[in-house]
C-alpha cells in the first residue's frame, strides 16, 4: 500500500472508493446495453434467416421441378 492511502483519512479512501465504484458501474451499463443491442440484433438475423429458409422452400415446392 502506499503511503498516501495508509495515513490517508477514512473519509477520503471512503469517497475514493465509492467513486470508483460508481465509474465501475456506468462501465458495466454501457457494456450490458452493447451487449444488449448486439443480442437483439442477433435475434432479428436469426429471424430474417428462418423466414428466407421458409420462403426458398416453399419456392422450390411450388415451382421446383416436376418429375412426371
Amino acid at each position: 500500500m502506499r503511503d498516501e492511502w495508509y495515513f490517508a483519512d477514512s473519509s477520503d479512501i471512503s469517497d475514493y472508493i465509492i467513486s470508483a465504484w460508481i465509474e465501475a458501474e456506468k462501465e458495466y451499463e454501457q457494456l450490458g446495453f452493447d451487449k444488449g443491442r448486439k443480442l437483439n440484433t442477433a435475434v432479428w438475423l436469426i429471424g430474417v434467416a428462418l423466414v428466407s429458409i421458409t420462403v426458398g422452400a416453399l419456392i422450390k415446392a411450388i415451382w421446383g421441378e416436376s418429375t412426371v
